[in-house]
């Protein structure tokens, strides 16, 4: 995983891009991991966790229709999406930022949805939604991991499509 993290914050570094995420069920395990790599501050900002569905509408403006009481909306690509654009627009000063959500479970429950949907928001491009199945029963910490590791894998192969 550190060759992808390095990966990550050497092309935002040659490309002057700048990440900030917005996380929900990894609760900070990106931020960290985006963190890590030497001079890793040049480019990543920080971010915000909502894990909280109501934490979601007041730090991020989602549409309240998506955390209503009872709803699992919030655990959807609709939500992952606007996460991040919403992030976007709320630090819309930096031209060249990238935004990065998550939202879905984590938790190894029986009988239960174990999808995360992550949002990638890159300057010029529409914002697409990616799903990873959390589907080890052994630990939350694991599977944020294997989270994590997916959505750099997905940075990465962005990355080297070419942006611009």
């Amino acid at each position: 995983m550190l060759r992808l993290r390095s990966a990550v914050i050497d092309f935002c570094k040659q490309n002057d891009f700048k990440i900030m995420v917005a996380e929900g069920c990894t609760s900070g395990i990106l931020a960290h991991h985006l963190s890590i790599p030497f001079d890793a501050s040049t480019v990543f900002y920080g971010g915000v966790i909502t894990y909280n569905k109501a934490m979601k509408y007041s730090m991020l403006g989602v549409d309240h229709v998506l955390i209503e009481d009872g709803s699992t909306a919030d655990i959807s690509e609709i939500c992952a999406i606007e996460m991040a654009d919403n992030l976007r627009e709320k630090y819309n000063n930096y031209s060249k930022l990238i935004t990065i959500s998550t939202t879905g479970n984590l938790k190894p429950l029986l009988n239960r949805d174990s999808s995360v949907y992550y949002a990638i928001s890159i300057p010029g491009k529409v914002t697409k939604c990616y799903t990873f199945n959390a589907c080890n029963i052994v630990s939350y910490e694991s599977n944020a991991d294997q989270c994590v590791l997916h959505i750099l894998r997905t940075l990465t192969s962005i990355f080297e499509s070419g942006l611009e």
